[in-house]
């Protein structure tokens, strides 16, 4: 479920999470270093957004879910053309993902 982090509020949690980024180092992966939850990220085809993981949301129903789309993870390239052919959000150039994270820490109580 992507956002604009201006939308969203981390309200607990912050000092559990460890982060974990790809090649590019332009994606973030926070996930909590007790339970390996990954409740959220910033990824890095839309790196001034974050994508919330639903299931961790009060009041939704995790096994009702059914996802809009089918994506590989192989096919990332020509499913990023796709999602921007089809009118997807674009990121300004040079946005990096580890700003819009640290953005979402520092407003974050804890």
């Amino acid at each position: 479920m992507p956002t604009f982090p201006a939308d969203f509020e981390l309200l607990s949690g912050k000092d559990a999470l460890t982060l974990y980024t790809f090649e590019t180092g332009i994606a973030q992966h926070p996930f909590c270093s007790h339970c390996g939850i990954a409740a959220f990220y910033v990824p890095r085809s839309q790196p001034d957004k974050i994508t919330v993981n639903a299931r961790c949301l009060d009041g939704i129903d995790g096994p009702s879910l059914k996802p809009p789309r089918f994506f590989d993870g192989q096919d990332w390239e020509a499913a990023q053309r796709k999602r921007i052919a089809d009118g997807g959000h674009v990121s300004a150039e040079g946005v990096q993902g580890a700003t819009t994270l640290q953005a979402i820490l520092d407003r974050s109580p804890g």
